[in-house]
């Protein structure tokens, strides 16, 4: 069992042609930690995510950002540090999904997002990584 969740990042693609868009940073709301975490604990898939400061650290030569007038088809992977709730071991997981992405605050600076929300997610999979 898990309990809590750090330092996530995520790589997007375009949902429709799979281009890679960018790398970025975020972090997660208490909603969407706890999302995450009954998905890896219980396989309880949600139903949405937002994502908090959204920082596009390393964006393609195809990125487009999310907009606020209607939902982008997106895919992504997560990759994040989950907390054994045992042990306290810290252990790396990667979260493939499914999404539509909209900004809800735009902000001037077209490479970062203070929320962008994350709905009709379908994950694809769910696990350990090792290296």
């Amino acid at each position: 069992m898990f309990d809590q969740i750090s330092n996530p990042t995520i790589d997007i693609f375009n949902g429709i042609n799979g281009q890679f868009i960018g790398e970025a940073s975020f972090t997660l709301t208490e909603a969407a930690e706890k999302a995450l975490l009954q998905l890896v604990n219980y396989n309880v898939m949600p139903q949405k995510l937002t994502l908090l400061n959204l920082d596009f650290y390393q964006p393609s030569e195809n990125y487009t950002p999310p907009n606020m007038n209607e939902p982008v088809q997106r895919a992504g992977i997560i990759r994040a540090v989950f907390r054994d709730s045992v042990n306290g071991f810290q252990v790396p997981y990667e979260i493939r999904m499914r999404y539509l992405a909209r900004a809800r605050d735009p902000g001037i600076n077209p490479y970062f997002f203070s929320s962008v929300e994350y709905t009709n997610v379908m994950v694809d999979s769910a696990q350990r990584t090792s290296y």
